[in-house]
């Protein structure tokens, strides 16, 4: 089996993610894993692969809730039955929210 090239570590979230294409109107996925760098996301809406989005979503690192507000582009996308899978990259995100999030990656790790 070949070995994953990641260059951040994942960690598994069960939580709802308001995506938009830039508009006013959102639609909701399931985040799946996030990173670092980008997220597994399922949803029931087809997403086109090079397509941005925008994400809302929260993270919890020690007792603490944060809302995260990212902008990423669509790399991979798998359909199953009733659900898209989708693989997103981060593209506009604080420094200081990528510092959570590999904050978060490590807490998971320990």
């Amino acid at each position: 089996m070949a070995a994953e090239r990641r260059k951040h570590m994942r960690f598994s979230i069960h939580q709802a993610i308001e995506i938009s294409f830039g508009q006013e109107l959102f639609f909701y996925a399931r985040g799946v894993n996030m990173s670092a760098g980008g997220m597994l996301i399922e949803t029931e809406t087809e997403l086109q692969p090079q397509s941005r989005i925008y994400l809302l979503f929260s993270v919890q690192l020690e007792g603490v809730t944060y809302d995260v507000e990212a902008e990423a582009v669509v790399r991979h996308i798998e359909k199953s039955e009733k659900l898209y899978q989708v693989g997103v990259e981060f593209c506009e995100l604080q420094p200081d929210q990528q510092e959570m999030l590999v904050a978060c990656a490590k807490r998971v790790e320990a």
